[in-house]
């Protein structure tokens, strides 16, 4: 099945690196590792794989990690494997606890922090 058939048509949106009309989606986590085709790992991008922003985060894939284009990890079973603790919560139900790590257990009075800094070491494996 299609990106647009699953996310509808890129070009409905603009680009979230340049503002001009989208024309293809990119995988935040990319499909080579398991990314799933959503809202939540899609984002709209002008040109393809090889043009426009898309082309170049492509191309650059340390800029476009920093720019937020591009998520570390990799997907195994519909589960992500990775330091990113939005993409935890929401595909693991896994929030940090500094005192024993990931954890899908509620935190003092059930909060669920979404925030985690990272060590530098683990935004590159």
């Amino acid at each position: 099945m299609s990106n647009a058939r699953i996310l509808g048509p890129a070009r409905d949106h603009l680009c979230v690196r340049c503002g001009r009309r989208a024309e293809s989606w990119q995988h935040r986590v990319s499909r080579g590792r398991g990314g799933p085709t959503d809202r939540f790992n899609c984002l709209p991008l002008c040109g393809d794989g090889t043009t426009g922003c898309h082309g170049w985060a492509e191309a650059n894939p340390r800029a476009a990690r920093d720019a937020f284009l591009d998520v570390p990890g990799s997907f195994t079973r519909g589960r992500y494997d990775g330091p990113d603790a939005y993409y935890r919560l929401h595909y693991n139900g896994e929030r940090w606890d500094p005192a024993t790590g990931w954890t899908t257990e509620p935190g003092p009075g059930g909060a669920i922090p979404l925030v985690r800094v990272l060590d530098p070491a683990e935004m590159w494996t």
